[in-house]
Order: structure tokens, then C-alpha cells, then sequence
């Protein structure tokens, strides 16, 4: 089972992501936000996936100026949670002067999305 949780914060949002599986050991959650990483990387896994989901979260989460982190326990499950600043847009110019960022992190983003074609 999958639970998602919302709770809005003086000036964040935070979003819980919680399973019920097989959860993560201690010693390999560190990793989990690396490009490419599977905590069960072994050929006759149950689950299939590529690795790059978190790392793929961590990214956006960051170009938006907020954090990510995960807890475990093995045989209980995951939470994966993530928080961001809430910002008011005061005029249609504060957009634009930010639009050189939005581009860069853009093909930042096409880049990642590249790498994954030439395994």
C-alpha cells in the first residue's frame, strides 16, 4: 500500500510518499538519491526500474529550493519526503528574470534524460 501525505507548513509545502514493502537497509540509504542506484541490483529482482526516479526527484525538488530525505525500516516500508518553499509571484517581470535559470536547469534536465540512452 501506498500513503501520500500533504501538510502545508508556516513556509513550505511537504509531501510524505509512504509503502509498506520490503524497505531499504540502513547502510544503502544514502545511495538512494544517486542517478543509476538500485538497493537490490541483482538480475532475478522483483521489481524492475531504471535507478533514476530519485535522483530525478532530488533534482526537481532542488531547482525549486527544497530538500528531500528518506527513512526506512527494513520489513515495514519507506516514506520519502520532500518539502518546498512556498513563494508568492509578485509581478510578471519577477518570472522573467528568472527565466535564464529556468532555461539552464531545462537542459540540465534534457541532459539527464539523454544519459539513460546510452547505457
Amino acid at each position: 500500500m501506498i500513503q501520500v501525505y500533504i501538510e502545508q507548513l508556516d513556509h513550505e509545502i511537504r509531501i510524505a510518499v509512504s509503502d509498506n514493502g520490503v524497505g531499504i537497509p540502513e547502510n544503502r540509504l544514502q545511495y538512494i538519491f544517486n542517478r543509476f542506484t538500485q538497493v537490490d541490483n541483482t538480475l532475478t529482482r522483483k521489481c524492475e526500474g531504471s535507478g533514476i526516479g530519485l535522483s530525478l526527484v532530488k533534482s526537481l525538488v532542488e531547482m525549486h529550493g527544497g530538500h528531500v530525505w528518506a527513512q526506512s525500516q527494513l520489513n515495514e516500508g519507506t516514506t520519502v519526503t520532500f518539502s518546498l518553499p512556498i513563494r508568492q509571484v509578485l509581478e510578471a517581470s519577477d518570472t522573467l528574470k528568472s527565466s535564464k535559470i529556468i532555461t539552464s536547469n531545462i537542459e540540465r534536465c534534457v541532459i539527464e534524460f539523454s544519459d539513460i540512452y546510452h547505457l
